[in-house]
């Protein structure tokens, strides 16, 4: 059962087990596993419940309803780099790619260190998985819908022998429109309000979207609710108040909203950790002409991968933009511009995400809104030009004619593959790259030590008995792939600590 701010209004005080905050991957694995163990849950979601036949397959329309700050989150560093997020009862599964991969084995190794618990290891997660993989229907990629721009990367990766792959994804319906960013409006996608979130009704969960958490409630120092307003989704008008008494309070708000929540209150921190560690997957894409059509927009934005260094976490991935997008974010203008997007049915576009170390901060900014900041290490640029030559190398092999290396304002293009490698050399500045931060991880990090961690390995913060977190912003450390899976299947297992506390 759900409500939106149409149909509840007033003030509302309601009693449950547990509270979700968020209904994104975590909040909605959490609230399936607490649910299906007799818990009465209640899942409060800042954005709306949309249905797939009301995605209009708009940028503007997307930013505005499923896009978190609609759209302009931002990581400040040298540079800027856009960090978006999703939105809505489905949260980011209703705006990512569907891409998923199980959290790679000597990063899970490594958890079990900095935990001290064996619930993270590749054995206990495994079931996890198969189950997150069985409910959101994940399979791989085919030629039929990942079409030619994907093609075309495999063809590069396969001339030079690089480790790729069909990418699997939670999408059993889909039809290759290539929109997946703006909603899927054929419901083929597998995000979390066609799946864990109707299964979590099913066992008697209930939904309130439109619902804006400002307060965990705590009692003698334990958490025992929360209060929030419900607001209506189109005017932003507050029309009710929502207060839900609960024994458990799970923050499933993701890697900025979690702790921004959390240092509001002042709750949970003795560490003083809370909205420290952030990790981002720093993210880099660049694009070729070549003299084939390609249409990249046409087909599954992202159905194929190249594992560049796996230990060092160098992942390349096919992506897509529609002539909207490239319109509005490239800088190509005036009559050489025109003739570039005119050749835009030409261009082949390849990106790359890299694993990154813990440098950078949530904080509470101006005028009471989240400030995310960010140190990209030396490392990590270096990998990320790693990443481009590898892009640019794939590129030329499959056979573009001219490829931007990816540095630069986007207008100069490299005729071969030297000529761009020499302007990806080692010293190219953060500043001259265009980084995306891609998945935010690690602002509320779980770990054995209370004095140097937010949570437990049971996902219970150390400080506050009855407060549990789960979502991205627990992981002891960066994944180097796509986490959906990882923050559902850690939602399962802390789901499962809360029912049985």
């Amino acid at each position: 059962m759900g409500f939106d701010a149409s149909n509840l209004s007033g003030k509302n005080v309601i009693d449950a087990d547990a509270v979700v905050v968020g209904a994104g991957a975590g909040g909605a694995a959490v609230a399936y596993a607490m649910a299906s163990r007799g818990l009465k849950v209640v899942i409060l979601e800042e954005g709306h419940r949309w249905e797939p036949k009301q995605f209009p397959a708009s940028y503007g329309w997307a930013l505005n309803h499923i896009y978190a700050e609609k759209g302009s989150r931002m990581v400040e560093a040298d540079s800027v780099f856009p960090m978006p997020g999703g939105r809505g009862v489905g949260g980011s599964t209703l705006v990512n790619s569907a891409i998923c991969y199980r959290a790679p084995e000597h990063v899970l190794e490594r958890w079990v260190e900095e935990t001290g618990s064996d619930a993270v290891s590749v054995a206990s997660m495994a079931p996890l998985y198969q189950l997150v993989e069985r409910t959101i229907g994940v399979m791989q990629s085919m030629p039929y819908n990942a079409r030619a721009n994907n093609l075309f990367v495999k063809k590069g990766a396969e001339k030079l022998g690089l480790d790729g792959q069909f990418i699997h994804r939670n999408a059993p319906g889909c039809i290759g429109c290539g929109i997946c960013h703006l909603g899927c409006p054929s419901g083929g996608k597998g995000s979390v309000d066609r799946n864990f979130i109707p299964m979590s009704e099913d066992k008697g969960a209930v939904v309130y979207a439109d619902v804006k958490v400002h307060e965990i409630v705590t009692t003698k120092g334990r958490a025992t609710g929360v209060r929030g307003v419900v607001r209506d989704t189109e005017s932003d008008k507050e029309v009710g108040t929502i207060e839900v008494r609960a024994k458990h309070v799970v923050m499933s708000a993701g890697t900025v909203r979690t702790p921004f929540t959390l240092l509001g209150q002042k709750l949970a921190n003795g560490s003083d950790q809370v909205g420290r560690n952030l990790e981002i997957h720093p993210a880099v894409g660049t694009y070729g002409f070549v003299p084939e059509e390609i249409n990249a927009w046409d087909g599954v934005p992202q159905a194929y991968a190249v594992f560049l260094d796996r230990k060092q976490g160098i992942l390349l991935q096919s992506y897509n933009a529609n002539p909207e997008i490239f319109f509005s974010t490239l800088p190509w203008s005036g009559p050489e511009g025109m003739k570039k997007m005119r050749r835009l049915k030409n261009l082949a576009m390849c990106g790359a995400i890299v694993s990154d170390r813990p440098s950078g901060r949530v904080e509470i900014g101006l005028r009471g809104k989240p400030r995310v900041t960010y140190k990209l290490g030396d490392i990590e640029r270096k990998k990320l030009l790693r990443a481009l030559r590898g892009v640019v190398s794939i590129m030329f092999a499959a056979g573009a004619s001219e490829v931007y290396p990816g540095v630069g304002i986007g207008d100069a293009f490299a005729p071969d593959e030297a000529t761009a490698h020499r302007a990806l050399h080692d010293d190219v500045l953060e500043t001259d790259m265009h980084v995306y931060a891609s998945h935010p991880m690690g602002t509320c990090k779980m770990g054995r030590d209370p004095k140097s961690s937010v949570v437990s390995a049971r996902g219970e913060t150390h400080d506050v008995p009855g407060l549990w977190i789960a979502d991205a912003s627990v992981f002891p450390s960066s994944l180097g792939v796509n986490p959906q899976m990882t923050v559902m299947a850690m939602g399962l297992m802390i789901g499962a600590n809360v029912a049985a506390a």
